[in-house]
């Protein structure tokens, strides 16, 4: 059985991440891929809301599928 460590520390680092405050000057988004481990991967993907419709977040999973 392996450990639950690496979910709980994405966990842990993904719910300190998302407090961080956008420079609406430089980014409107924060994203990152975290390797779990030798085929487990965590997609990070926080947008501000000024750039996030519907149409907006179907697009970018839809390609991130793909890719």
């Amino acid at each position: 059985m392996e450990s639950d460590e690496p979910e709980r520390a994405s966990r842990q680092w993904q719910e300190q991440r998302v407090r961080h405050i956008f420079d609406l000057g430089v980014r409107l988004f924060d994203c990152a891929l975290l390797k779990l481990g030798e085929d487990d991967f965590v997609w990070f993907l926080n947008q501000h809301h000024l750039i996030t419709d519907g149409v907006a977040v179907a697009l970018v999973y839809r390609h991130m599928n793909e890719i």
